[in-house]
């Protein structure tokens, strides 16, 4: 929930005040969009090609990059898009495929009809429809490479979307998706690392099916639960305790003594967790002494936190509701450190601080509050 933000902080410092850091137990399919995007191409043939889906894959750096398209490119297709009407589907033949009925309009076909129609026709505003179709006249010349680029991966997605719905064999579907990989991404030094690691998946599985003797064909979907341990690999842990100022979860036995240690987000709805068993859960209804219970498990991770600061332990939590600026509680193991404090170290409402909403606020610059 945090990452973004602190990305946007520590990655936009300037180079004098840049402090090294890392986010640790994130999954790779979050820390590389190459990864995601793959597991948007390997389920297409239950897309229906919606306009902000296909946009939003058309904007990962190696989908992109493949296309040849660059961040002007990117936004004039989004205003097309939009303006031309295109909503879903490829072409009319595309809704019995999802028993709906045949419709043109505002697929991507009648989109893109409408703007070559548009490049190809002069620009005259009043301009009558030709063979059933407006051109859309808001395109210039020298935009003409970035709606070749769009017609391209409309066209190579439709084609992957059938392709992908026959089953193969496992040595088939290596090179299935090899051949997605190279039609669809063009990675970098940083992303083919990433692919590496779903291409010798693909090499583990053919090993496998050649020494247990399978002959058989698997299905897509098959074939992408077994992907999933790539998808959803958490590698972060291996960039715990590297020298930075680390961003990671609560993990038990990670105990260790820091001189800083800062919980953030410990709001009462956040934490400690809340435990909702499934219907089905049997020793949830009558549980006994020794039964892993997480809120328990929480208070011991807040505790463990405690003893691990040396110097300083920060807690910060949301303390008005975005929409109506109502209080918003602590957390309770917040609640009642401060009740502790309060009661037996002379502590009141004056040790804590309460940040102004916005950064421009003036507590900020006047100086009556020099922890601000």
């Amino acid at each position: 929930l945090y990452a973004p933000y602190v990305d946007a902080v520590f990655a936009a410092a300037p180079p004098e005040q840049r402090i090294p850091w890392s986010i640790a137990d994130r999954r790779l399919g979050v820390e590389q969009p190459v990864l995601e995007a793959l597991r948007q191409f390997l389920l297409l043939p239950r897309s229906r090609l919606e306009a902000s889906s296909v946009l939003s894959l058309l904007e990962v750096p190696a989908v992109s990059r493949r296309f040849g398209l660059e961040d002007a490119g990117l936004e004039r297709i989004r205003t097309w898009v939009m303006e031309s009407g295109v909503r879903w589907g490829e072409d009319a033949e595309m809704g019995p495929t999802l028993e709906l009925p045949p419709a043109r309009a505002n697929t991507w076909r009648f989109g893109l009809d409408r703007l070559f129609l548009g490049y190809a026709l002069p620009p005259d505003p009043d301009l009558d429809p030709f063979a059933g179709i407006l051109p859309f006249i808001d395109l210039e010349g020298g935009e003409v490479a970035w709606l070749g680029a769009l017609a391209d991966f409309i066209e190579t997605l439709a084609g992957w979307r059938r392709r992908l719905t026959q089953a193969r064999s496992p040595q088939d579907w290596r090179e299935a998706v090899n051949a997605l990989i190279a039609d669809l991404l063009a990675p970098d030094q940083d992303e083919e690392p990433v692919l590496q690691l779903v291409r010798e998946r693909l090499d583990a599985l053919v090993s496998l099916a050649g020494r247990t003797g399978f002959s058989g064909t698997l299905s897509l979907e098959v074939m992408r639960a077994l992907l999933e341990s790539v998808l959803e690999d958490s590698r972060g842990a291996q960039r715990f305790l590297t020298g930075r100022v680390t961003f990671c979860n609560m993990v038990p036995m990670r105990s260790i003594p820091f001189r800083v240690v800062c919980l953030i987000g410990m709001n009462g709805e956040a934490f400690p967790r809340s435990q909702r068993p499934q219907s089905f859960d049997l020793m949830a209804r009558t549980s006994r002494r020794g039964d892993r219970f997480r809120r328990r498990d929480d208070r011991y991770l807040f505790l463990e936190a405690m003893l691990s600061a040396r110097d300083l332990l920060y807690l910060s939590w949301v303390g008005r509701d975005q929409r109506d600026d109502s209080i918003k509680v602590p957390s309770v193991v917040v609640s009642e450190l401060i009740d502790y404090l309060k009661q037996g170290h002379g502590w009141s409402d004056r040790h804590l601080i309460q940040h102004p909403l916005q950064p421009f606020g003036q507590a900020y610059f006047d100086g009556a509050d020099p922890r601000l």
